[in-house]
């Protein structure tokens, strides 16, 4: 077999190896520092420490980056093809976005937020608010919205396991937080998600091409019209 058919073949039954394997995220927190660990098929790939001391960008960079806006601005500033704002003048055509708009949350709800697994989720937060009064205060607000969110959060992924602890921390100076969240998604449904963006975001295209070729076509007859003197 030729190697021009052996590779695909074999990136192929890769591929179809991997679509049952859960990618998933375990966010953890304790005392004000978090942690994002990406994992494939239950094992963390990549942690993500978000807070961190910023990057030192060297004058280098500095400059590169400031060239790369310069270019930017430039390149828009020479555009001189009809705008976003030109498209959703037409009233068939805003509808029309706002169609597809709808059609996008759809695909967004039924096939990925609804495939989405929350297997464990682990919340003890201690309120406090530096003195009695506004640790009551404050400790009510967040009970509200702490458990709100959370009763949302189960119409919109599976919840399978949550526990949720709330206290007012009076003998605290500040809040404490633990967290522990671990949720999962098959790599089938983000890319059966994916599919149904894509067609979503060809069928947009395809009107902004066809608009762009009425404008090119009203800019080459107006230029060719001859002028009366």
């Amino acid at each position: 077999m030729p190697w021009t058919v052996l590779v695909p073949l074999v990136l192929l039954g890769l591929l179809l190896l991997l679509l049952p394997l859960r990618l998933g995220l375990r966010i953890t927190g304790r005392g004000g520092a978090f942690e994002i660990g990406v994992q494939l098929g239950g094992l963390t790939v990549v942690r993500i420490r978000p807070g961190g001391p910023p990057r030192v960008k060297t004058a280098k960079k500095r400059k590169k980056e400031q060239q790369k806006e310069q270019q930017k601005a430039d390149k828009q500033g020479e555009k001189k093809g009809p705008a976003l704002t030109e498209l959703i003048r037409i009233s068939e055509d805003l509808g029309f976005l706002f169609a597809k708009l709808k059609e996008g949350l759809s695909v967004t709800h039924r096939r990925l937020l609804q495939r989405i697994v929350v297997g464990h989720l682990r919340l003890d937060l201690g309120v406090s608010g530096g003195e009695p009064m506004s640790t009551t205060l404050a400790y009510g607000g967040l009970s509200a919205s702490v458990y709100g969110a959370a009763a949302a959060l189960s119409h919109l992924v599976t919840l399978r396991r949550h526990d949720i602890v709330l206290w007012p921390a009076y003998h605290l100076p500040e809040s404490t937080v633990t967290l522990d969240v671990r949720c999962w998604l098959r790599l089938w449904h983000l890319l059966w998600a994916l599919f149904g963006y894509l067609a979503i975001a060809r069928e947009v295209l395809a009107l902004i091409k066809e608009r762009k070729a009425q404008y090119a076509a009203a800019e080459q007859a107006k230029a060719e019209r001859p002028r009366v003197r």
